[in-house]
């Protein structure tokens, strides 16, 4: 999604089916934070992760108040997999 309305809209139709966002911190309207936000609206059970360039110390507090992964640009390729597949076992074991 590229905006607001959009994620809103994505989230809504793919409710059953979404395991996790992965959000840049830097987005078109707000910022990442904001958006990840929107998960409260489909489940607080709902895995979100900030991908963010951005090293201020403020991000990293908002997205830990916030209980928000924080992945640091550039994502490594196995950072990325490991996350994914800690995502996968924990969906498997709640079922």
């Amino acid at each position: 999604a590229t905006d607001r309305a959009s994620a809103i809209d994505v989230l809504a139709r793919s409710q059953a089916g979404t395991d996790g966002m992965l959000v840049d911190y830097h987005v078109d309207e707000g910022d990442g934070i904001e958006a990840i936000r929107l998960r409260e609206r489909f489940g607080a059970d709902l895995t979100a992760v900030l991908i963010r360039a951005d090293p201020s110390p403020h991000v990293r507090e908002a997205a830990r108040t916030n209980e928000i992964v924080v992945l640091n640009k550039p994502v490594k390729p196995v950072a990325l997999r490991a996350l994914l597949a800690r995502w996968r076992i924990q969906r498997v074991a709640a079922e």
